[in-house]
């Protein structure tokens, strides 16, 4: 996908990183399109609005956030259920089965997620940014760089 149609002006690229997402670094800002999409309005972030881009190597915290919620919801859904409003123990039960398999998947996902990343960080805080990874790949690692020196 030309993701030279989205620049403005006069704006140069200076790096660019083809995976899941295609990533743009120009003079102003960094770029990414869905790679699977061709017409998509990118996501950008411009320099004044990195704070940092780290390497960050350790499991992936949302998987077991989300797994310890998915058990704290398998015991207490069925309970209100069956309390309050009157359900029977086999839907409620099955409620509960639901919620234990996403435990389990979750845990699984948090185990496994043990591969480094380049995170980028925004000002307004990792919110804003979370979900703006890359892999760290060798042609990543150069992306990043490229980012880097332009900060």
């Amino acid at each position: 996908m030309p993701i030279e149609r989205h620049l403005r002006g006069d704006e140069a690229v200076h790096a660019r990183y083809d995976g899941d997402w295609v990533w743009c670094c120009t003079d102003r800002r960094v770029l990414r399109v869905p790679a699977a999409t061709t017409d998509a309005d990118p996501e950008t972030l411009p320099y004044e609005d990195i704070e940092r881009v780290g390497r960050v190597a350790g499991r992936d915290t949302r998987y077991l956030v989300a797994a310890l919620s998915a058990v704290l919801l398998a015991t207490l859904v069925p309970a209100l259920l069956m309390g309050v409003a009157a359900v029977p123990v086999e839907p409620a039960s099955a409620v509960a089965a639901g919620f234990a398999v996403l435990a389990v998947y979750g845990f699984y996902r948090w185990t496994e997620s043990n591969q480094p990343y380049y995170q980028f960080q925004g000002t307004a805080g990792l919110e804003a940014t979370n979900d703006w990874r890359l892999p760290d790949d060798e042609d990543a690692t150069a992306f990043v760089e490229t980012v880097r020196l332009r900060l």
